[in-house]
């Protein structure tokens, strides 16, 4: 105030100087006294400080004055009340929520807090449950935590517990569960691999007894291991067999077989190696098949197809031949021999064939004859006719005879020389054969041919003449004379079906006188 009046002062001397208060004069005692008593009263008292503008915090209180208009005051030359109408002054609600008070607001909320006076409580986003998991906790408040867990089977990927900060947003980001591969198990939200030599047989594996050894390759043990490689003896081809390539390691197999011929008569044909280190089944033994039997199946020989057989044993089929007699591929099917088709439907016998299943059999169709007990397909001479000679022929005459080699017989004709003639037998046709091989001539009941009576007159048919005495036949003329006794024979029925050949006839001549 003090300031201000000699503000004042300053301001009114220098006014009179520039002759506005009176010809230069000095302000007089009676206008200082005015002046002041205008100076004290120009305003009026302070009105009550109004309510701070900051709910919390840091504010501002206001409170002011009027001017008055005072009719002493005019009269004095630039009198300006001094004094300021308004006044401002710091107000403090405070932080009852907490914080720090700060303008018109409350700065570093405890936690959980937020607001311009920390009244309202703070929250982040909110989070939902995790495919394959679950959330524990529902509170999302500002300094609340939530945690997170796993299905069984699956691993947790992330923070395990977010918590929810003064700011609004989570601790970190929201984790995810994961499921635990083929060879792993889940152990405390975490994904392990199985122990050595062990597999799991799908994903999502709770525990380490879901891990199993390997078998496939050769380890043996308890669910969730440890898991020992299992080893057996090694196996030997059995004799006459072999053994396929096979391990010796758990679970590994050897197959046996048998050589062509040979069978399996004991032991297995698979054996497998076990957990205890020992294969199934025992050793095989291989045997040959019996003669005549072949290998059908790795245990069972089979008879040989029929008309079949093998010269030794331990066959295939393919060993199995077809027996005598009959034809085929190896192993069959065999089928019978015709023997009889060649040589006329003779085959291999002399005059006739019979085919028989896988043989033949030859018989003699010529009365007479029978089988040479030293071939049995040659026909020999058992019983003939005896051969008419020159003893057995008439004098002065003689024998057309035909060997009949079909029927085993000979038919023969008398004839007498010219001049000659047989009184006893004219025109006599002698036989012998084919069912006795006694001749119907005898010569000492017949006689020989006499002298003629009638020269010139012949008592029998021109054909029982010779036409020149026996003894002097030419060539031509027994030529002509076989001929001419052929066809007569065949004529009468003598040969079946005209089968008297010339070449089959012979003359035997008798004694002339």
């Amino acid at each position: 105030m003090l300031l201000v009046f000699i503000a004042f002062l300053a301001i009114h001397r220098s006014g009179a100087q520039d002759g506005r208060h009176g010809q230069g004069r000095s302000p007089s005692s009676q206008d200082q006294e005015m002046w002041r008593w205008c100076y004290d009263r120009c305003v009026s008292e302070w009105q009550p400080w109004s309510t701070c503008d900051a709910i919390c915090g840091l504010g501002r209180a206001t409170r002011s004055r009027t001017r008055n208009d005072l009719a002493p005051c005019r009269s004095l030359d630039s009198f300006s009340c001094p004094h300021h109408l308004v006044e401002n002054e710091t107000c403090s609600p405070g932080c009852p929520l907490g914080g720090f008070p700060a303008p018109n607001s409350c700065q570093f909320c405890p936690g959980g807090k937020t607001g311009q006076c920390c009244q309202t409580v703070a929250s982040c986003s909110n989070l939902s449950q995790p495919i394959n998991g679950n959330r524990v906790g529902g509170i999302f408040n500002v300094g609340f935590q939530v945690t997170f867990q796993c299905r069984r089977g699956y691993a947790l990927k992330g923070e395990k517990a977010l918590e929810c900060q003064s700011n609004g947003r989570w601790s970190g980001l929201m984790p995810t569960c994961e499921v635990c591969p083929v060879d792993f198990y889940a152990h405390n939200e975490k994904c392990i691999h199985c122990p050595a030599n062990s597999h799991t047989t799908s994903e999502a594996s709770t525990s380490e007894y879901m891990c199993l050894c390997d078998r496939q390759k050769g380890f043996f043990g308890p669910p969730g291991g440890p898991c020992q490689e299992v080893v057996c003896p090694l196996l030997a081809a059995p004799v006459n067999g072999a053994i396929s390539e096979c391990g010796n390691k758990l679970g590994n197999s050897c197959e046996f077989t048998c050589d062509d011929g040979y069978v399996i008569t004991r032991g297995s044909e698979q054996r497998t190696c076990e957990d205890n280190g020992v294969w199934t089944g025992s050793a095989v033994l291989c045997n040959r098949c019996p003669r005549n039997m072949y290998k059908i199946s790795s245990r069972s020989c089979y008879p040989c197809p029929l008309h079949s057989g093998t010269y030794t044993d331990g066959q295939m089929k393919q060993g199995c031949l077809c027996d005598k007699g009959f034809e085929g591929p190896p192993g069959g099917p065999c089928v019978d021999i015709n023997e009889c088709v060649t040589n006329n439907g003779k085959g291999p016998c002399s005059q006739s064939c019979s085919n028989t299943l896988g043989s033949f059999s030859c018989g003699c169709t010529i009365p007479g004859y029978g089988l040479d007990p030293n071939d049995n397909s040659t026909c020999i001479v058992l019983q003939t006719c005896r051969n008419l000679t020159m003893a057995d022929a008439p004098k002065n005459g003689g024998f057309v005879c035909h060997w009949n080699l079909n029927r085993n017989s000979q038919e023969c004709q008398v004839k007498c020389n010219p001049g000659f003639e047989h009184l006893n037998l004219p025109n006599r046709y002698e036989s012998c054969g084919p069912n006795n091989y006694v001749w119907t001539y005898k010569a000492e009941e017949h006689g020989d041919c006499i002298p003629a009576f009638f020269e010139g007159i012949q008592l029998h048919q021109e054909d029982g003449y010779f036409d020149t005495a026996c003894q002097s036949l030419t060539q031509q003329n027994t030529r002509k004379l076989k001929e001419d006794f052929a066809t007569a024979l065949n004529h009468y029925g003598v040969c079946q079906g005209g089968s008297c050949r010339a070449r089959d006839i012979d003359v035997v001549c008798g004694s002339v006188d």
